[in-house]
Parts: C-alpha cells; structure tokens; sequence
C-alpha cells in the first residue's frame, strides 16, 4: 500500500479526494486567492487535519478577495 491515493499519483490531477491529507494540501494550494483559501481551510476540518495554507504561491489579496469584488460589481 502507497502513502499516496491514486489522485495525488497524478500531480496534475484536478480530482481531489478529501479524505487524504496530501488532496487536501493540493486543492488548498490550487486556490490562488488567500482569502478564499482561508474559507476552504475552515471547512476542511470535518474531513481530517487541515494542512498548512498560509503560504505562497498566492494571488496578493489582502483582506478582501479581488475576484470577489468583481463579481459584486455585476
């Protein structure tokens, strides 16, 4: 048996199995807004330990989400 699932196998699969701790890393990390990364990382507790996602590569947002406001715009 793999440490790894059969998603995290294929580094650029987009399909991501909460149950394992290294999709969830991935799919946090695919996030590049901050603060839509935060929400996610709120939400991933019920599916195990939340890996680390205060870190780069990020989109630069600071307290409001740039994508965000965009959307409110239309």
């Amino acid at each position: 048996m793999t440490n790894e699932c059969k998603y995290c196998q294929r580094k650029d699969s987009p399909t991501y199995d909460y149950g394992c701790i290294r999709c969830r890393e991935r799919a946090l990390i695919h996030e590049p807004c901050k603060v839509l990364r935060e929400h996610m990382a709120l939400n991933m507790w019920k599916y195990g330990e939340v890996p680390e996602w205060k870190r780069k590569p990020h989109c630069g947002c600071t307290n409001l989400c740039k994508r965000k406001q965009l959307t409110k715009k239309e």
